[in-house]
């Protein structure tokens, strides 16, 4: 398990192990922001059918998912076109 902190950011990630849930469409992802914990995280959950989806596919989505985050968050808001 990873643990990052990008410019005040927490990303963790976390075990596709965790929860054990029937996925109502194909594919889904959901965040959830926390302001009132002490860390104030936002989480964000991948829901894959296992018919479709191979552990390794949703497991590499997950990976390509924070690596996007991470360019997202070093990236200086100053080189971001308006």
């Amino acid at each position: 398990m990873g643990h990052r902190i990008l410019n005040d950011a927490n990303l963790e990630q976390m075990s596709l192990e965790q929860v054990a849930e029937v996925a109502k469409f194909d594919f889904s992802l959901t965040f959830a922001y926390n302001s009132s914990s002490d860390n104030k995280k936002l989480s964000g959950n991948f829901i894959a059918s296992s018919d479709l989806f191979k552990k390794s596919t949703v497991s590499q989505m997950a990976r390509r998912f924070e690596y996007m985050f991470e360019q997202l968050f070093q990236t200086q808001s100053s080189n971001i076109p308006v």
